[in-house]
């Protein structure tokens, strides 16, 4: 699509009440021309198209249509599928190969360190991670692909200037995304986000994805949908078993029992879309401590395999906080440890040892 027909396109988006519907109705009565289709719009008066464009250009936000070879392949497959992109970074083609991680935004610290663990895994073996950026099981799976030094795409259900973005919590990691794989929407600059925008943005998630994984969610959430959107784009859906008591583990739960892929290690997923890992998880990598203190903080978190407060691990050690807190640091700058927010932390998966039950 050429830039002027961009500029009107993007200039439509920005109209109040015009949605995918009514552009796709646009574009088919004026045969793609969407500047003529701007010009007899009622509405757009208060909408400069030029200055709108300009808004992109200084925010850095490319628009990507679906005619252009950078527009995902697998995302013009599916139902609805969007007339663009507002993109912040950049879509490459590895990214045929995505993968999404959803979930709660009420994550457990079981939820927490399986998304990021997963995340980690499947990026380290290539997959891109796609997911919402949503606080909770969403943020984990950035993460995890971010320490992986592997991709990953946040779809958010706002506009992608960093104003209006959502979660505002979440700036930073929006930053270091777009450095590591892109930032994307479907809402121009100045949106924010809503129900109806999330509920959208999920079959968006799904589309980009070879297959979706759902972490923790309740009966009633945004990851049920996007794996619903999943099955209806012909996707694999993949869900982690939880606690039955938790209700947080209800969604994920249900998903097995209709069908979803058990999911207990990255493996099976790879396994499943008949790609290798990078990984071996049947060989933990041996510790070599820096220091007293780590090997301390090491064994206290090896103990259980369960992440651990912070002031837990300092009454458990002997130690005091101002020792235990830098050397946390440490260990978590060397990859060793995983900070899972709150003061929660727990070993990288790749250092657990196998505990065997005593019986045994």
């Amino acid at each position: 699509m050429i830039e002027r027909q961009k500029i009107f396109l993007n200039a439509l988006n920005c109209v109040p009440g015009i949605g995918l519907a009514s552009l796709k109705d646009i574009k088919d009565r004026f045969n793609g021309d969407f500047e003529a289709g701007f010009k007899v719009l009622r509405g757009k008066e208060k909408i400069d198209p030029e200055k709108e464009w300009l808004k992109l250009k200084r925010e850095k936000v490319k628009m990507i249509a679906d005619d252009e070879p950078e527009f995902p392949r697998l995302l013009k497959q599916i139902h609805q599928a969007p007339l663009f992109l507002y993109v912040k970074g950049e879509l490459k083609k590895e990214d045929d190969f995505s993968f999404g991680i959803v979930g709660t935004r009420l994550a457990t610290n079981y939820g927490k360190e399986t998304s990021q663990t997963m995340a980690f895994k499947l990026a380290g073996s290539g997959l891109t991670i796609v997911s919402g950026m949503a606080i909770g099981i969403d943020t984990e799976a950035h993460k995890g692909a971010l320490a992986a030094k592997g991709r990953t795409i946040a779809v958010v259900a706002s506009g992608l200037d960093e104003e209006s973005l959502f979660p505002q919590e979440n700036i930073e990691l929006a930053r270091k995304i777009s450095e590591n794989g892109a930032v994307i929407s479907e809402h121009a600059l100045g949106m924010k986000a809503d129900r109806e925008k999330f509920v959208g943005r999920n079959r968006i998630i799904s589309g980009l994805s070879r297959g979706v994984l759902v972490v923790e969610a309740p009966l009633r959430s945004g990851a049920l949908i996007t794996a619903r959107h999943a099955t209806e784009q012909n996707r694999e859906v993949f869900a982690v078993p939880g606690n039955i008591s938790s209700r947080m583990s209800f969604g994920a739960n249900l998903l097995i029992k209709q069908g979803a892929a058990l999911v207990n290690r990255a493996e099976d997923i790879l396994q499943e879309l008949n790609l290798k890992s990078s990984f071996n998880s049947d060989s933990p990598i041996n510790f070599k401590p820096a220091s007293g203190i780590e090997e301390k903080i090491f064994n206290i978190l090896n103990g259980s395999g369960e992440a651990r407060h912070i002031d837990e691990i300092t009454r458990m050690s002997g130690l005091g906080v101002q020792k235990i807190s830098p050397a946390l640091t440490a260990m978590e700058m060397k990859g060793i440890i995983k900070n899972l927010g709150s003061g929660q932390y727990a070993l990288q998966d790749k250092y657990l040892t196998e505990i065997e039950d005593e019986e045994v």
